[in-house]
Formats: C-alpha cells, sequence, structure tokens
C-alpha cells in the first residue's frame, strides 16, 4: 500500500474542458506524491525535514526489491502446485423416488391418497 499510493508517480488532472460530448483532458508531468508534497511552498522546513527522513526510512528501492522477490515466491509456489484430481461424477439415486411408484397399483391406492 505504501509502495502504490506513495511511491509511484502519478498523473493529475490539470485542466478539463467540456464540449458537448466530447471531453479534453490536459494532465501534468507524473510524479510521485512525496514529490507533490515536498514541493509546495506551504509546508514548514521542520515537516519537510520529517517528511524526507520517512521516506530514507522506507527505502523505496530495497521495498521495491522486497515485493518483487516475494512476488516471484508466490508465482514459484502456484506454478508448482499439482492441480486437484479430478473426481469422477457418481450418479445417485434418491431412495425415495426410487421406490416410489408415480402411478398408483390399483384403483383403490389411488382413493387412499
Amino acid at each position: 500500500m505504501v509502495y502504490t499510493s506513495c511511491l509511484l508517480a502519478q498523473q493529475k488532472i490539470v485542466f478539463k474542458h467540456r464540449n458537448g460530448s466530447k471531453v479534453t483532458k490536459r494532465y501534468d508531468r507524473a510524479t510521485t506524491p512525496f514529490a507533490r508534497a515536498t514541493a509546495r511552498a506551504n509546508i514548514g522546513g521542520a515537516d519537510r525535514k520529517a517528511m524526507q527522513e520517512v521516506m530514507v526510512a522506507i527505502r523505496p528501492g530495497e521495498l521495491y526489491l522486497q515485493i518483487q522477490d516475494l512476488t516471484t515466491q508466490l508465482e514459484r509456489m502456484a506454478l508448482s502446485k499439482a492441480p486437484a484430481p479430478v473426481k469422477p461424477r457418481v450418479k445417485r439415486l434418491m431412495r425415495e423416488f426410487a421406490e416410489i411408484s408415480l402411478t398408483p397399483a390399483s384403483p383403490e391406492d389411488a382413493l387412499r391418497c
């Protein structure tokens, strides 16, 4: 979650104009949310330094390599597992329906129902 939402570059819409059904959109240059936050003018020096310390603690390159290693391990595990065996279908008759006759044997049996 941290990797995708904080470290990957994203484009933001700068301009959006509708002319009937046609919509024209203009995007800015893709930058990371961290770079956008540090580029803001209203962030103080102490806050900017704290954000830099957090980024150094995250270690984006190392985090990327860990994600790649775990993804490779997961892929190997998924491919090495044998697929589940296919079980043959078994035809089962319900005993109640097999024993009951749909037509009465005699007219007296029909009257009893």
